[in-house]
């Protein structure tokens, strides 16, 4: 089952190598679409995950991880096809509802098969190095296809679109040789019933695990939407269209190392001042860039990515060690949907207010409603998380 890692590790890659990840703002305008139409796209998409994901994280702790994890990739090919094949908004809206459809068969269900395909390997590395390393190829790849992206856009923006096909290509090809492996409990009860069951024992008897999901999903979500915010602010600022792919690569870069080293910043920090840190840097992320308009702000676009490569290996390391097997990936399943949904709902707020008020004025109203959000968060998990051995949280 060594095997299975590397080959994670891959899919991981070609998951990351969105060519026209860094001018997809500029190529959906180019086809006549408005920024409040690309927020409503991305809300398309975030309630497209919601509504798949818990039910194919379930499907992944009963039907097998393998088969999941190719319908996924399957379903991320087509909606790159379909992001090269169209032209207006509906086009663009079935692409987005692929994509997150093919991403809810992924989400919980990669993670939860690295950390089985861990225990049956010989090694002394933890699950915390694993997901940071896997993330930082998955980012890593992101950052190098995206300079390509940038400079393939100079010739036609739809170019690195179609380019974006093949890396998915061969990520549903290396998926398709992924080793299955047995799960120790087998979920028994009606599939209603049993995913029922999860949301019990996540969000209402273990306030641990609550804790953890909310404040992932918020510091998740707000990384997401302010990513949207970057390619027009880019333009405002009067960034080349040559270099949007070099200072995408930049701000996803330092957030792959971010992820890549999260394990070696616990030697140092605890989890609790990490998560405070990490709550600081995306709400001053956002106030910040709400205050300025200049080149220079663009370093607080890779604060909030270096945010976002934090949060998720060590609440990944956190969910894993607290859910029992055979419901692991349902449960993971679970806390991306909270994301999703926040971001779903985030995103037409978003896009209301960026055609309301100027692009600053949107970004630090935004900002505003996430600093209130983070701050209850935190002080919520002062009873739960923060202050329990369940999660062996230092202090």
């Amino acid at each position: 089952m060594h095997s299975n890692i590397w080959k994670l590790n891959c899919i991981a890659g070609s998951i990351g190598s969105v060519i026209f990840i860094s001018v997809v703002v500029p190529f959906w305008q180019s086809n006549g679409l408005t920024l409040h139409q690309i927020f409503l796209l991305q809300s398309a998409f975030g309630f497209a995950l919601v509504l798949s994901q818990i039910p194919t994280g379930y499907l992944s702790d009963v039907w097998g991880r393998k088969n999941v994890i190719v319908t996924g990739m399957f379903l991320l090919l087509l909606s790159m096809v379909a992001q090269a094949m169209s032209w207006t908004f509906s086009g663009f809206l079935v692409a987005e509802a692929l994509r997150g459809f093919g991403l809810s068969f992924l989400s919980g269900t990669v993670e939860a098969m690295l950390y089985e395909s861990m225990h049956t390997t010989p090694g002394q590395r933890t699950y915390r190095d694993l997901i940071g390393s896997q993330m930082f190829l998955r980012y890593g790849f992101e950052a190098i296809t995206s300079v390509f992206g940038g400079f393939l856009a100079v010739y036609g923006l739809r170019i690195p679109v179609v380019a974006s096909i093949a890396p998915f290509a061969f990520g549903f090809v290396v998926a398709l040789s992924l080793k299955e492996l047995p799960l120790r409990a087998r979920i028994k009860q009606a599939h209603s019933k049993a995913i029922v069951n999860v949301f019990r024992y996540t969000l209402f008897r273990h306030g641990e695990i609550r804790s953890i999901m909310l404040l992932h999903s918020t510091v998740s979500a707000s990384t997401l939407l302010i990513f949207w915010f970057t390619q027009p602010y880019q333009s405002l600022v009067g960034l080349p269209l040559g270099l949007f792919g070099i200072t995408y690569a930049t701000i996803v870069g330092f957030g792959a190392v971010a992820s890549r080293y999260v394990h070696v910043l616990e030697k140092h920090v605890s989890d609790k001042a990490l998560l405070c840190i990490i709550c600081g840097m995306v709400a001053g992320s956002y106030l910040f860039l709400g205050s300025v308009l200049s080149w220079w702000g663009l370093v607080f676009f890779l604060v909030a990515r270096i945010a976002y490569g934090l949060i998720s290996p060590l609440t990944n390391d956190v969910l894993n060690r607290m859910t029992p097997a055979h419901m692991r990936a349902t449960a993971l399943s679970l806390r991306s949907s909270i994301t999703s949904l926040l971001f779903a709902c985030l995103s037409p707020i978003a896009g209301y207010l960026t055609d309301a008020y100027t692009l600053n004025q949107a970004i630090f109203i935004t900002g505003c409603g996430i600093t209130a959000l983070l701050l209850l968060q935190l002080f919520s998990m002062r009873q739960s998380f923060l202050s329990s051995s369940t999660v062996r949280v230092r202090t």
